[in-house]
């Protein structure tokens, strides 16, 4: 009876035993599962982190190029001064340390908790025309030619980290611990706006009739100034309104001083060029902003055909033909590329190039002073042209922020069909 009664303890003992090691592994299991989500969490968020801080180094990078007195910048050498006594005048704080090769290296604490830093970096890379590597690069020569003057395109390139500050010297010297670090890439380049100089400039060999060459109606008034009213490559002007200048109709305009790169300088060559600097890219009337606040907007549309007035500053590309309604102003440029209308009354001011469809061409037409109330204003003024490329023609991001192909992942560009970026 006793020896049953001592067995019956031991099931009981084991019993619990079991069942204590089963909740155990759960509960471990568990602890597991949720310490792992935690460190992943952590890891992405660092990852994030250091995105966002590469995504900062490149706007310090524009920020450099911008600020530089003379422009083109034609070399990348970031300086530091700030760090003497008494302050130099001008202080340069480019960078907070300088290196050889050059760079711009800023590091800033992101938490004090944990003594979570963050740090960028911008360095200067190898320069020539063959050039597509890695850093800071000039790009101008590599994509425009071996006659490209430099500066008009550099390549950014800029390495974002987050680190525990330990103490150590650089982020990367021991004991400091790196927990991510993120490369970013991108493009800028300027803009130079150098349209011919005249009101109207146009690619167009016809005489001045309906549907061809210019017409200028008897509420149409195209003023040059002491420049050209109407430029034009050949033929004569049908003319009821009024052409002023100096003189108001000069023949014999190139149709090379049409073309893209002409117009905006040679950064840009292509209609992808101008799409990928544009501040507001549409296909629709409706997309355009009203105002237009000193903005380059690209318009998608054949033909553009306003209903509402086209009012503000800036650039305005239209791939297409383009009409303005009555009310319109606009103080800046406008590159067309097919044929164009101004109804009255309305008022441009700064010069308008009629480049004709897949331009340039010597087929296009332009109309001023369509309608019958008041004038249309079409004046070629240089000093808004002058404050356009002022505020607009500074450097730019030309091409969006991406990841490089790692260089561990040699088939990275194979898998995306000669593309040389991972998108983010």
């Amino acid at each position: 009876m006793r020896k049953r009664q001592s067995q019956r303890g031991y099931a009981l003992i084991s019993v619990i035993m079991g069942v204590s090691l089963v909740l155990l592994i759960l509960l471990v299991a568990s602890t597991v599962a949720q310490l792992g989500s935690r460190l992943i969490t952590l890891q992405l968020n660092y990852q994030g982190q250091a995105l966002n801080t590469a995504n900062s180094g490149l706007i310090e990078g524009l920020d450099y190029f911008r600020r530089q007195a003379t422009q083109p910048v034609a070399s990348f050498n970031p300086q530091r001064n700030v760090d003497t006594i008494p302050l130099p005048s001008p202080a340069i704080d480019d960078t907070a340390v300088v290196t050889n090769p050059p760079s711009i290296s800023r590091d800033f604490l992101i938490s004090t908790p944990g003594r979570i830093w963050g740090h960028y970096e911008l360095v200067s890379g190898t320069t020539g025309l063959a050039t597509t590597g890695s850093g800071v690069i000039d790009l101008s020569k590599n994509r425009l030619g071996s006659a490209a003057a430099a500066g008009g395109i550099w390549q950014l390139e800029s390495t974002g980290v987050v680190y525990v500050n330990n103490g150590g010297s650089a982020y990367n010297v021991s004991p400091n611990q790196v927990l991510s670090k993120r490369t970013v890439r991108s493009e800028i380049s300027r803009l130079q706006f150098t349209p011919p100089s005249a009101a109207l400039s146009i690619g167009s060999t016809s005489n001045g009739a309906s549907g061809v060459g210019v017409t200028i109606n008897s509420k149409g008034r195209v003023i040059g100034g002491t420049s050209y009213g109407v430029n034009n490559t050949s033929g004569t002007v049908s003319n009821s309104g009024v052409i002023s200048g100096t003189p108001g109709l000069q023949t014999g305009l190139v149709l090379s001083n049409l073309s893209l790169s002409s117009v905006f300088g040679g950064t840009v060559t292509k209609l992808s060029d101008v799409i990928a600097i544009a501040d507001v890219v549409t296909t629709s009337e409706a997309g355009v902003p009203d105002p237009v606040q000193m903005q380059l907007i690209y318009l998608n549309k054949n033909p553009a055909v306003f209903t509402t007035p086209l009012r503000g500053s800036g650039v305005l590309v239209v791939n297409g033909s383009l009409t303005l309604p009555a009310d319109s102003s606009w103080n800046g440029i406008i590159y067309v590329m097919g044929n164009y209308t101004q109804n009255s009354p309305s008022i441009v001011s700064g010069a308008v190039v009629v480049a004709g469809a897949n331009p340039p061409v010597s087929t296009a037409w332009a109309t001023v002073g369509s309608g019958t109330a008041d004038f249309a204003d079409l004046y070629y003024d240089p000093t808004m042209i002058s404050q356009v490329r002022k505020q607009m023609g500074q450097y730019r991001f030309s091409r969006s922020g991406y990841v490089p192909c790692p260089a561990t992942d040699p088939l990275c560009q194979k898998r995306l069909s000669g593309n040389r970026e991972i998108g983010y």
